[in-house]
């Protein structure tokens, strides 16, 4: 089964801020993580999302939320577009925790790069377009 992920981040911090995953079967995760106590989302992020500093106050914290994430995805493929920038993340987060980083990663941005070289920009919406 695959799981076909997105996530957002602060800009400057690069704190997780949300994490959204939705598997083949349709069950889905998602949930909005509190970036640290000091931590904000900028006014950039905000346009960029839709997601607020008001909306993360009461979120969980990653310590709290990567366990359950982990265990939703377990051992099944992840799909994500631009795969190495969201599961970078990811991974830090797991080394700065204990965690293990297990599952296997499909970038459709290498993806469509590769197949699609007519295309001038590889933009999610732009891939989806041509396709």
């Amino acid at each position: 089964m695959k799981f076909y992920l997105d996530f957002e981040a602060t800009r400057f911090s690069n704190r997780i801020i949300s994490i959204g995953c939705v598997a083949e079967n349709g069950k889905t995760f998602y949930t909005l993580v509190k970036p640290g106590k000091k931590k904000k989302v900028d006014k950039f992020i905000t346009e960029l999302t839709g997601i607020t500093n008001e909306m993360i106050q009461g979120a969980p914290s990653i310590e709290s939320v990567l366990p359950r994430f982990l265990e939703f995805v377990g051992d099944h493929v992840v799909v994500a577009h631009n795969a190495k920038f969201d599961t970078g993340f990811i991974k830090a987060a797991c080394n700065k925790l204990g965690l293990s980083y297990t599952f296997t990663a499909v970038d459709t941005l290498s993806l469509s790069q590769q197949l699609m070289p007519q295309l001038n920009r590889y933009k999610l919406d732009i891939v989806a377009k041509a396709l």
